[in-house]
């Protein structure tokens, strides 16, 4: 029987990044990512211009696309789009990974092959980790799915205008982002 190695944060950082750019790192295990779909990343792409539009004219912190944030002392994951207030943003350096600090907001766009329990086991490690809230958007019902650190859920259907105690003002219309994300 093969003996496993089990990787450290440190250990996955020093992995070189031109043949392990599609890895997370789970409770010390390499996991590969799917690159995503186009409409997958294009969502992405949506959500990140919506918080970098209102954060423009609202500088309450900084959002982008899948960084490696450490979740944990063996765990390393890649939301599709992170969020941090500013005070957060002075607490790590921007030019490394893996963040060290958990986002506020960590958004995932689910796919229709994921398991629910990969993805439940995510949002439970991401909020352990810190992160106030966790979005989790699904393209097939168009709906957005929130979980907050206060164990709080809150479903966003088509029509409404989801809103986040993380960033006042700030109002997503559900319908009109998933039409642009799937052009």
């Amino acid at each position: 029987m093969p003996i496993q190695t089990l990787l450290t944060v440190e250990e996955f950082e020093q992995l070189p990044k031109d043949g392990y750019a599609n890895y997370e790192l789970v409770d010390g295990e390499l996991v590969k990512t799917s690159s995503g779909t186009f409409t997958h990343n294009r969502m992405r792409d949506k959500m990140v211009g919506r918080f970098d539009r209102f954060l423009s004219n609202n500088p309450l912190g900084a959002a982008v696309g899948e960084v490696d944030v450490r979740t944990g002392p063996r765990s390393v994951r890649k939301p599709d789009v992170s969020f941090w207030r500013r005070e957060k943003l002075a607490q790590f350096d921007r030019n490394k990974v893996p963040v060290t600090v958990p986002p506020d907001i960590a958004a995932e766009v689910i796919s229709a092959t994921e398991l629910a329990t990969d993805v439940n086991d995510k949002v439970l490690e991401y909020l352990d980790a810190g992160v106030c809230e966790v979005w989790l958007v699904f393209m097939t019902s168009g709906e957005i799915h929130v979980r907050r650190s206060s164990n709080s859920i809150r479903v966003w259907r088509a029509g409404e205008e989801l809103q986040s105690e993380m960033l006042p003002g700030f109002s997503l219309p559900l319908e009109e982002l998933f039409r642009e994300a799937s052009l």
